[in-house]
Formats: C-alpha cells, structure tokens, sequence
C-alpha cells in the first residue's frame, strides 16, 4: 500500500517546520545566521562559537637585551587568548608559551643568538576555534658587554692614609 499524501497539518507546540533550525524558541539562532562570540551555536551547526580565528599579523621584536625580548602582535576582536612559540634558528624544537595579552616578554635567552618566533589565536569557547601560525619573525639577542681595562670599576678611600675613619667611594662606567 502506498502512503497517503498530506495536504495539510498543524506543526505541534515546540516542532518547527525547518527540520534545520536548532532551537525553534530563538528566532536569532537558525542556519542562515552568522556565528557570533555568545556561547550559543547560532547556526545551528553543532559547534558553539565557531566563528573564524583571525590569524596574527604585526609582529614586532623588541627592547632586546643579552637575554630577554619584548614580542607583541596587533590584537584581534574575539581573541581569548594566544600561543607563542620560538627557537633558535636552525632548531628542529620550538618551546612554547602562553598569553592573554598580544605581547609577552621571554626571559632565559642565551647572549648573540638569532631566534624565530611566532603566533596563533584562539577564539570563542572551548573548544577554541584557532587560527594558523603567523608568518615567522626573528630577532638577534644581544651580545655580553666587555669592560676594557680602562673602564674597570675603580675604589677609592679617603683620606689616605687613613686616621682614625675613612670614606670608601665605588666608580662603575656605564655600559
């Protein structure tokens, strides 16, 4: 027997007629919505928040010294939080560190040594949307400073010789 045809009913309370639409109770969230940062999957696509991960750009090295650098990128809308990782150039193994902000300051480098570095953000809720890493940035650290023999730090004791008290003075050159 074939089935009957249907030419009319009544949709029930809490059924939609778009089988698509995730929640009939929020005209806002259906299939042809933009996602947006809110905790809810307005396109009803079964991620929440998925919205696209820009990825950083404006990478900028710097206030480098002997052994730390200053890194910061142009922030991003949406951003929750993001992923750095640097080596040493010619490395295979990147070391890897976390940041809220869009700059962060690494310590422990070693002096006179070329690094590589970069980005990626990460979006929404969990799971994070994230984007790709960023193009490579580099950076020199800087080199140990010498003291020549002429600019050995100096002591001095006043009077000389000395009575009964004496003052001691400490002269250091700048770097």
């Amino acid at each position: 027997s074939l089935p009957l045809p249907v030419s009319d009913c009544i949709v029930p309370a809490g059924y939609a007629l778009v089988n698509t639409d995730c929640n009939d109770a929020d005209a806002g969230v259906h299939p042809d919505v933009a996602e947006i940062v809110n905790g809810i999957d307005d396109n009803c696509n079964g991620i929440v928040d998925d919205v696209p991960c820009i990825t950083p750009s404006g990478l900028v090295s710097e206030t480098i010294s002997e052994s730390d650098v200053a890194l910061s990128w142009t922030a991003d809308e949406g951003v929750v939080k993001y992923k750095v990782r640097y080596k040493k150039a010619g490395d295979d193994d990147w070391n890897t560190v976390k940041s809220k902000d869009n700059h962060i300051t690494i310590g422990l480098l070693t002096d006179n040594t070329k690094y590589v570095w970069q980005v990626r953000s990460f979006c929404g809720n969990e799971p994070y949307a994230r984007s790709d890493w960023s193009e490579k940035e580099s950076f020199i650290t800087a080199s140990l400073k010498i003291i020549a023999e002429s600019e050995s730090p100096t002591v001095g004791v006043y009077p000389n010789p000395v009575s009964s008290s004496a003052a001691i003075s400490l002269s250091i050159p700048e770097a």
